[in-house]
């Protein structure tokens, strides 16, 4: 009788035993898995987007059209001066963001084929946040583009518009800035987000 009574004590010693190695593999694969996929570091921005090309990536340097060559030859440029300098900008983009968040992200500058316009693309391994213009003035409009946030800010000297768009989804957020039209600034935002996700 005294042998029966000792297997059913352990019975309810033992469940918690299992139980506690249960949990605790649980706890261990909720923690670690997400950081062995990656989903913990600095979100990867690509070479390319649909219709852009990164200014650090060489196939975005390979078929410059030749109208670019020469309006660049024209202002005693070149094809390789202009690379280097768009090249430049792109890594203190990524230094001045390393320095003010401890949010993993990456920042990039996009051209599109013609070299008329340049988008500066920045990812956050985060949901978004408040995304407003400053000065919150009448140089500045908000709009909705799609489920996406853009501002345009219109520079009272010179006329020009710049647009900041955010989109965000599953904890990531993108946001791109250019002169551009907010529609165009918007899909870009949205291209680099798909690309990321």
């Amino acid at each position: 009788m005294s042998n029966e009574k000792n297997a059913s004590s352990d019975i309810p010693a033992t469940g918690i035993a299992i139980g506690a190695v249960v949990l605790a593999l649980v706890v261990l694969l909720a923690v670690f898995l997400p950081r062995a996929q990656g989903n913990g570091g600095k979100p990867a921005l690509p070479d390319a987007l649909p219709g852009l090309g990164a200014v650090d990536a060489d196939a975005t340097w390979t078929d410059v059209p030749a109208a670019v060559t020469k309006a660049l030859k024209q202002e005693g440029a070149t094809v390789k001066k202009l690379r280097s300098s768009l090249t430049q900008l792109a890594p203190k983009s990524q230094t001045s963001l390393d320095q003010v968040s401890d949010v993993p992200s990456s920042s990039r500058l996009y051209v599109d084929p013609n070299f008329q316009t340049l988008y500066s693309v920045q990812a956050f391994r985060t949901e978004a946040g408040v995304f407003a213009p400053t000065p919150l003035d009448e140089s500045s409009t908000m709009s909705k583009v799609g489920d996406d946030l853009c501002i345009s800010t219109t520079d009272s000297s010179t006329g020009a518009t710049t647009v900041e768009c955010q989109a965000s989804h599953n904890g990531l957020t993108v946001q791109v800035a250019a002169s551009a039209a907010a529609a165009k600034v918007a899909k870009v935002a949205d291209d680099a987000l798909s690309a990321i996700s």
